[in-house]
C-alpha cells in the first residue's frame, strides 16, 4: 500500500491545531479578569455579577489569585441589590452568606459573648429573620432562624407594634458591623423627633425597627420626652431666635478664609455663624483641653480654623470630661474668637446642641 507524504503528515498537523486550541484557551484564561470587586460594575449588571461569582466559588470552581472569597462577593452582591431597591434579592443572597459562617460557628469554643447582642454573625442572623418575617418572606426567615438556634442563639421575640419617638436616640447599632445593609449606608442613626417607627420584633431585649424612611436597624438607648417637652431640636431652633439677629449658614471653608473685621473679636454684634460639625471624638476633656476650653479643629481644601468650646460652655452642655459627638452631629453657633498659635482663625461657639439639649454661652 502506497501512503502519499500528504495523509502521512496530515496526523501530525491535527496534532498541531490541537495543540494550538488548546494553547489559546490557555491564553485566554489567563486573560480573563479576575473576579474580584475592583473589576465590578456599579449597576445591575454588577449586581448580578457579583451572585454569579458567588455561586461559582461556593461550588468548588477553582479561584484564581486576587480574587475575592466567595462570602466578600456574596455580601456586596447583597448590598448591590439592596441600592438596587430589590430587597428580597439582597435577603437571599445574605441569609446563604451568613449561613456558611453559621456553620463554621457551631465548631468555634463557645464563650460568653456566643449568642448574645454582642455577637455580630447571631445579631446579623436576628435581624435578617424578623425583617424576613415581617417582609413575608418566611423561608429566609426560617432559614435565619435555624442558623442562629445552631449557634446557640437567643429566643426571637416575635411581637411587633408601633412607637413614635420624641428627641434624638442616644445610641443605635446596626445589624452589621461593617457597611449597615439595611441602612443603605455606613453610618446609623437614632430616632429623630416625632418620628414613627414601626417595631418588628426583638433579639436579646433590643428592639429591631423599620424607620419611617425605610432603614431597618437596632435601636438601643432611645431618648423620650415627656408631652409637651420640647425636643433638644426646638430648643436649638429657639435659642438661635433669641440671639435676635442674623445667623448665617457657616462651612469650615467659610470659616477658614473669610477676613475678619479688625476688632471683631471684641464687637457685641460680631457675626455669627451656624454649622454641624462631626466626627468629634475626646475621651477625657480636662485632660486634651486647657484653662481656654477644648480647642476643636476644622479642616478644608481651602485651609484651617478652629472651634473653642469654653469650659463653662462644656460643663453646661455635660461634655466636660467626655466630647463625643452623636451620629448627627453637633449643631453649633461660633463666632470670631481671633488666630490661633499658627495664625489660623479661631472660633469660639456661643450655642451647642447634642442629643442631650442645648448649652448657651456669652
Amino acid at each position: 500500500m502506497i501512503v502519499s507524504r500528504a495523509e502521512t503528515a496530515r496526523p501530525h498537523w491535527a496534532r498541531i491545531c490541537v495543540r494550538g486550541v488548546l494553547v489559546s484557551a490557555a491564553m485566554t484564561a489567563c486573560y480573563m479578569p479576575p473576579r474580584n470587586l475592583a473589576a465590578v460594575r456599579a449597576d445591575k449588571a454588577g449586581c448580578a455579577s457579583l451572585e454569579q461569582w458567588a455561586q461559582e466559588k461556593s461550588s468548588g470552581l477553582p479561584m484564581r489569585p486576587g480574587e475575592s472569597s466567595a462570602d466578600d462577593d456574596g455580601r456586596e452582591a447583597a448590598n448591590c441589590w439592596h441600592r438596587e431597591g430589590d430587597d428580597k434579592r439582597a435577603r437571599s443572597l445574605l441569609i446563604t452568606v451568613l449561613e456558611h459562617q453559621a456553620r463554621a460557628h457551631v465548631r468555634a469554643p463557645i464563650t460568653t459573648k456566643t449568642g448574645s447582642f454582642d455577637d455580630a454573625l447571631c445579631r446579623s442572623l436576628a435581624a435578617v429573620a424578623l425583617s424576613a418575617r415581617s417582609h413575608g418572606e418566611t423561608d429566609i426567615a426560617t432559614r435565619a432562624q435555624s442558623a442562629l438556634s445552631s449557634i446557640h442563639g437567643r429566643t426571637l421575640d416575635l411581637d411587633q407594634g408601633d412607637r413614635t419617638v420624641s428627641g434624638n436616640a442616644g445610641s443605635a447599632l446596626s445589624m452589621v458591623d461593617t457597611n449597615c445593609f439595611f441602612c443603605a449606608q455606613s453610618e446609623v442613626y437614632g430616632g429623630q423627633d416625632r418620628e414613627h417607627i414601626e417595631l418588628l420584633g426583638r433579639y436579646a431585649g433590643v428592639p429591631f425597627v423599620k424607620r419611617d424612611d425605610g432603614r431597618e436597624q437596632f435601636l438601643i438607648d432611645t431618648k423620650l420626652l415627656a408631652d409637651g417637652q420640647q425636643s433638644p431640636a426646638q430648643l436649638f431652633t429657639e435659642a438661635m431666635r433669641r440671639r435676635g439677629r442674623r445667623i448665617a449658614e457657616g462651612t469650615p471653608v467659610l470659616l477658614a478664609t473669610r477676613k475678619a473685621e479688625e476688632g471683631e473679636e471684641l464687637q457685641n454684634d460680631a457675626p455669627l455663624f451656624h454649622l454641624t460639625l462631626h466626627g468629634i471624638a475626646v475621651g477625657d476633656v480636662q485632660k486634651e483641653g486647657g484653662a481656654n476650653g477644648l480647642l476643636v479643629p476644622l479642616h478644608s481644601d481651602s485651609g484651617d480654623a478652629s472651634i473653642r468650646f469654653s469650659p463653662k460652655l462644656l460643663q453646661r452642655a455635660g461634655r466636660d470630661r467626655r466630647f463625643v459627638a452623636p451620629p448627627d452631629g453637633i449643631e453649633a453657633v461660633v463666632r470670631y474668637d481671633g488666630k490661633g498659635n499658627e495664625g489660623t482663625p479661631v472660633y469660639r461657639a456661643v450655642i451647642i446642641r447634642t442629643e442631650d439639649g442645648v448649652a448657651e454661652g456669652p
